[in-house]
């Protein structure tokens, strides 16, 4: 079942300021002189995370982890080198370390199909906006999403890296 209040919160913000925080190819971006830094993180194998509290810009999949209330983690050593950097997993509010795709999907309530069609690395704004318009759409009339595939180019059917 379709999570449309998450679905429309992550249209509003794939929309806000002309698509402006919006950036498919990637899962989150974070300046990271702008970002509040929350804590750091090491996962069970000791890789050291740090936990942020909102990306610059993100795709689809990035927004909904977020607005899920999950805490994007970007490896330490990145964080420190760099002054933007993009997010790698996600630290989920129940405390699991989950991969942003995986953990969005299932928020959003999409197939795996769905999934790979919606979170697809190279939609542009405006495709992403449509597919998300005809999900929300689909749901409110107790419909499954008939996946399109918009522009010239069939977009692939697995997501981004």
């Amino acid at each position: 079942m379709y999570n449309v209040p998450l679905l429309e919160a992550v249209r509003d913000m794939v929309a806000a300021e002309n698509g402006l925080r919006h950036e498919q190819g990637l899962w989150a971006s974070i300046k990271t002189g702008d970002r509040k830094v929350l804590d750091t993180f090491v996962n069970d194998t000791g890789e050291r995370f740090v936990k942020v509290s909102c990306p610059t810009t993100a795709c689809v999949a990035g927004w909904a982890a977020t607005l899920s209330g999950a805490k994007l983690l970007v490896e330490a050593f990145d964080y420190q080198d760099h002054s933007t950097v993009s997010a790698s997993a996600v630290l989920t509010p129940e405390g699991d370390v989950r991969a942003i795709s995986g953990y969005a999907r299932k928020r959003l309530g999409l197939t795996i199909e769905e999934a790979d069609a919606l979170f697809c690395g190279s939609g542009t704004t405006e495709e992403v906006l449509e597919a998300l318009d005809d999900i929300i759409m689909a749901a409110k009339h107790g419909q499954k999403w008939e996946i399109s595939y918009y522009g010239d180019d069939r977009l692939p059917t697995v997501g981004h890296d």
